[in-house]
């Protein structure tokens, strides 16, 4: 196993935890993983703003279809990386995504307490080509996924 899959899975395990999904199986594995580690801004009410540096840190900006999957308990963001050429930086951005015949929607356990789900199941392919269909408008992609 190489070892960026090592920390995504443990990235994973966090996070999940916090949507109370106890047990990881494989298909959830193979949709949720990804991780950066990055200074960044990020987008919010018409206006850029920036994420102070905290050294040692690890920023994992989540996507759309985790979004879905937590039932918007996380939350995907707008965001850049602001170069500064006074400073060092390492970026080692990390992308594991659904595959494209995976069906995305709310977790079950998420929605155990009776939560009503904010976004619809779709197929990862359909969601992937409206986003690169459609000129950048934000997070607006978001939307149609809407319930």
């Amino acid at each position: 196993m190489r070892s960026s899959e090592i920390i995504v899975k443990k990235l994973l395990g966090i996070l999940m935890n916090g949507l109370n999904v106890k047990e990881i199986d494989e298909t959830k594995e193979s949709m949720l993983m990804g991780s950066k580690r990055i200074n960044l801004n990020y987008y919010h009410t018409m206006k850029w703003f920036s994420v102070a540096p905290v050294s040692g840190s690890l920023v994992i900006n989540v996507g759309d279809a985790l979004q879905i999957m937590s039932n918007g308990k996380y939350k995907s963001v707008e965001h850049r990386v602001s170069a500064n050429g006074s400073h060092n930086r390492i970026s080692v951005p990390i992308f594991v995504n659904p595959k494209a015949s995976d069906i995305i929607e709310p977790f079950q356990e998420v929605l155990q307490s009776g939560e009503k789900p904010v976004h619809k199941h779709l197929l990862y392919s359909d969601h992937v080509k409206h986003f690169f269909r459609k000129a950048h408008d934000g997070k607006a992609t978001i939307d149609f996924a809407k319930a």
